[in-house]
């Protein structure tokens, strides 16, 4: 198995994909079918040529008296036309689908056309699911932890439990990826920002320094960085609204659009100094933690 989690078989049908994709984006946006749809729309149109007189008469009283003839008026008016039911173009799917598979070594050939089968990548497959959780989903005790400010409020503006938010995040992983994948707590660079306790030195030793008790107490929030300005100054300006304080390490991912491409000697490091104030602290370990905070 590589990287990409290329197993050396022919991958799934991306057809049966797409016709999953498309099956429960129905099921999510239409919520009812169309028959139930159509018969309460049907039952809640007025006829416009009933009067508050002729809605009382009975059904020979409306027959008779009809100035249409013997046609009683509340079949005057045709049954509403069914909505026909939205189609999740393939195109819509196959767009959304493309950067997380591999398919072949043609993945930057004619990308427009779809492969008959393909491999799920498996970091940027979990990275997708992890937007969707933290853009719409609601961790538990989130109405005394949802909060206001930048990116507006609902689901995305509330705290999560970094046990909680992997436990979704785990549920949310299609069948698709290889037996037993777990995805790195690091993938969250650049969708999330986290608050809470770093490990002390015992918690470190204690859990084998992969995380473990110190890890599950911080809390994660929703912040792409898609949705951050395009303007270095404009976007360290609202990273510093939604937390007080930055390591390099941390603006990394916000910040290296701006990186690539520039001047050999331009680091996460000399771009926040050039908007930021350079602090050192020391950590619970003892070691001296640089942070960056609004000038």
């Amino acid at each position: 198995e590589n990287e990409n989690g290329d197993t050396g078989g022919g991958g799934m049908k991306v057809s049966d994909l797409m016709e999953e994709i498309r099956a429960r984006w129905h099921r999510e946006e239409e919520g009812e079918d169309d028959a139930s749809t159509g018969a309460r729309h049907q039952q809640s149109v007025k006829n416009p040529y009933l009067t508050a007189d002729t809605a009382k008469r009975s059904p020979e009283e409306e027959e008779s008296q009809s100035q249409f003839g013997t046609t009683p008026a509340s079949q005057l008016l045709p049954p509403p036309t069914p909505v026909p039911t939205r189609r999740l173009a393939d195109e819509a799917i196959w767009h959304r689908l493309r950067p997380i598979l591999a398919y072949g070594n043609c993945r930057d050939d004619n990308m427009d056309a779809v492969p008959e089968r393909a491999r799920l990548v498996p970091d940027a497959t979990a990275r997708l699911a992890v937007h969707h959780v933290l853009s719409t989903g609601v961790p538990r005790g989130s109405a005394s932890n949802a909060i206001g400010g930048a990116g507006g409020g609902g689901a995305a503006a509330a705290w999560w439990d970094e046990e909680e938010l992997i436990e979704a995040w785990m549920a949310r992983l299609p069948s698709g990826l290889p037996s037993g994948y777990e995805p790195n707590i690091e993938l969250l660079g650049g969708i999330a920002i986290c608050e809470g306790p770093m490990k002390t030195a015992r918690e470190a030793v204690g859990d084998g320094g992969e995380g473990g008790a110190g890890r599950r107490r911080r809390r994660w929030r929703y912040l792409p960085e898609a949705s951050l300005p395009a303007v270095p100054s404009l976007r360290m300006k609202s990273m510093f609204a939604m937390r007080e304080a930055w390591t390099a390490e941390e603006a990394g991912p916000y910040l290296e659009k701006f990186i690539d491409g520039s001047s050999s000697t331009m680091t996460t490091a000399s771009l926040m100094e050039k908007y930021a104030k350079r602090m050192k602290k020391d950590g619970d370990d003892g070691a001296s933690v640089v942070r960056y905070v609004a000038r």
